[in-house]
């Protein structure tokens, strides 16, 4: 809780949904990152579900389909409970981005009058990346229980898909993961603990090309582009041992099987950021990137620390099971 902000009565923090309906990673990080910003500004949090999904999955792009039922099964599964009924009469303050300084004028206005004042945040990440210790808090509400394992479960998000023809200065290389990955399970070896690495990705059926009338809810396709399964290079990842590949996998399940791993290899997505949150006591591996990490992450680029501290956190973990 941050102590320049009173508990007040009659002001509450919900996102606004109605900004930027991306992916569902995107858009679900930041209900949840709203979230951790209403606890740490000591705000009443009010839920709002998504209202659409721009990106439905690469299967989804590719057959030029949309799956009708997705929102509603992501809000089914992603419900975080709102602090309070919100009354008939307010007063709504839209928020773009959320700094200390436009929501303190909002609190000030709350604490000098009687009405309910609710503010929508556009994006919480100016002060959330500023402050991502806050991001502890959102452990308590993830929808995921942990299964039972005999094995030790690494995860490996590769964020491909769309991102392929797009925009792929996101893109992290095949060889950073393969390096990552066998870094872990060459220290797993040694400490004599079982393991299963598990890659998640998605990958073209086969050879297609899209072109600006397909299915592109943002219109960032300005031309024709032919997409197939040498994009993703995919035969790179065979060298990883115990490797169980999940491609164009159900994404709720998805996200599920992420958030409830021994060990996290995140990408530069949301979509690997919000389970890394929702997880709530696996290792968190972290490539920076345009969103903060909690200081328990392990940044895997760090050289001189990476080995140490993953060797640290395997021991840990090992000892806690």
């Amino acid at each position: 809780m941050h102590p320049y902000f009173d508990s007040l009565h009659n002001i509450a923090l919900t996102r606004d949904n109605t900004i930027l309906t991306d992916g569902a990673g995107s858009q679900l990080q930041r209900n949840y990152c709203t979230y951790a910003l209403a606890r740490f500004l000591n705000i009443a949090y009010i839920h709002s579900p998504l209202l659409r999904i721009s990106y439905h999955g690469f299967s989804s792009n590719e057959n030029t389909q949309t799956d009708h039922a997705l929102v509603a099964r992501y809000n089914e599964v992603f419900s975080i409970p709102s602090d309070m009924e919100l009354p008939q009469n307010r007063t709504v303050h839209h928020v773009d981005k959320c700094t200390f300084q436009n929501i303190a004028l909002i609190q000030e206005e709350a604490k000098n009058t009687c009405e309910f004042h609710l503010i929508k945040a556009g994006f919480p990440y100016p002060i959330c990346n500023q402050h991502p210790e806050m991001l502890e808090c959102i452990k308590k509400v993830t929808p995921f229980k942990k299964p039972p394992s005999l094995l030790f479960r690494i995860a490996i998000h590769v964020r491909r898909g769309d991102l392929l023809p797009l925009d792929s200065y996101r893109l992290l290389p095949n060889s950073y993961y393969i390096k990552t990955v066998t870094t872990i399970t060459t220290i797993l070896d040694k400490l004599g603990i079982p393991f299963v690495c598990e890659l998640h990705t998605e990958l073209p059926k086969q050879t297609f090309v899209t072109s600006p009338l397909d299915h592109d809810p943002e219109h960032r396709i300005e031309k024709q582009v032919s997409r197939n399964q040498e994009m993703n290079q995919l035969k790179d990842f065979e060298v990883i041992p115990n490797l169980k590949k999940y491609i164009d996998h159900d994404p709720i399940e998805t996200l599920e099987l992420m958030s409830t791993a021994d060990l996290l290899v995140m990408s530069r997505s949301s979509f690997s950021y919000l389970p890394a949150t929702l997880n709530k006591k696996g290792i968190i591996v972290y490539h920076p990137f345009w969103h903060a990490a909690p200081k328990e992450w392990i940044d895997a680029t760090h050289q001189p620390s990476f080995e140490e501290r993953i060797t640290s956190a395997l021991l840990q973990y090992h000892e806690i099971l």
